[in-house]
């Protein structure tokens, strides 16, 4: 059985305004086990950036309990060997030395923690990653290539928590790609817990299993991302001009429509199938039916 990574239990933040006081974070509490990757989501100002900072130990508390690999964390002692042990990209900043090459930058932060430099390990990463242009000056690396390498900063000493705020900021489709598998790699081969924050709800899509929901401060969903993406419907059928399908689709069960009558969504594959065969058996003009899968950037601002 796995174990828990992190545990996270009353967990509140509280900002003084004036003479008002805002919380930022109510009463948050979420386990996640080594090896899992997940996705934290909500709108601007939900307490997504706060809860990161509180659990870099950036933004401190008054009240939380929290464990790391079964060790009560919040004494600075305690926080100096938790830290050391976390690897961070915070709101999409990706730090390093700009007259220092890829693999120099990683000698140099392993030095900063005290850790000794793997080799092998720096290629293996780099490898994952297709960087290739290992000892040219950061300042000469493209975008792509120097956000890679700014990643493989975060984490060369081989954390077993990695956090991830707002990564894919700048990002063009390779990095996205590369970014990717850098994250299966490591949860899945190495058992590293991944917790990340992002508005690429298509690139969360692809790499969590589970999703933590906040809204006003307030944990509002926790669980699979199969489960959330369940909640509601998860095809849309657009028909245009086709009183017959409309009328049709309007008298079954499982479907809602829009209040034009032309836009219906279905639950899951068995209903979408029956109504592909409807259009089948009565002839409908295919050009008149439009499909599409509810994603999860759909399902997302419906739900917060």
């Amino acid at each position: 059985m796995r174990t828990d990574s992190i545990e996270v239990n009353h967990l509140s933040k509280e900002y003084k305004l004036a003479k008002k006081s805002v919380f930022a974070l109510r009463d948050i509490e979420f386990n996640v086990k080594k090896g899992d990757v997940v996705g934290i989501l909500g709108p601007n100002g939900s307490g997504k950036s706060t809860l990161i900072k509180v659990l870099l130990s950036v933004v401190m508390v008054d009240d939380i309990e929290m464990r790391f690999n079964g060790q009560k964390v919040g004494t600075k002692a305690n926080n100096k060997a938790y830290l050391k042990d976390v690897g961070a990209i915070v709101e999409g900043n990706k730090e390093m030395m700009e007259r220092l090459s890829a693999y120099e930058n990683a000698k140099y932060y392993c030095r900063l923690r005290n850790v000794k430099f793997d080799k092998d390990y720096f290629e293996y990463l780099a490898d994952i990653l297709s960087l290739s242009e290992h000892d040219k000056q950061a300042r000469y690396l493209s975008t792509g290539n120097k956000q890679k390498a700014a990643l493989i900063n975060a984490i060369i000493h081989k954390p077993s928590l990695v956090i991830l705020d707002e990564p894919t900021l700048g990002m063009d489709v390779h990095c996205l790609s590369a970014l990717e598998s850098l994250i299966n790699a490591l949860s899945q081969e190495h058992g590293a817990t991944f917790i990340i924050t992002s508005h690429d709800l298509r690139f969360i899509e692809r790499v969590v299993k589970r999703l933590i929901c906040l809204r006003n401060g307030v944990k509002i969903y926790d669980g699979s991302l199969l489960d959330f993406n369940a909640q509601n419907f998860l095809y849309e059928i657009s028909v245009q001009e086709n009183i017959i399908l409309k009328e049709w689709l309007k008298e079954q069960d499982f479907g809602m429509f829009s209040n034009n009558n032309s836009l219906f969504m279905v639950k899951n594959l068995g209903e979408l199938s029956t109504v592909i065969q409807f259009v089948i058996d009565n002839e409908i003009d295919q050009n008149s039916i439009t499909i599409s899968k509810y994603d999860l950037e759909q399902q997302f601002k419906e739900s917060t």
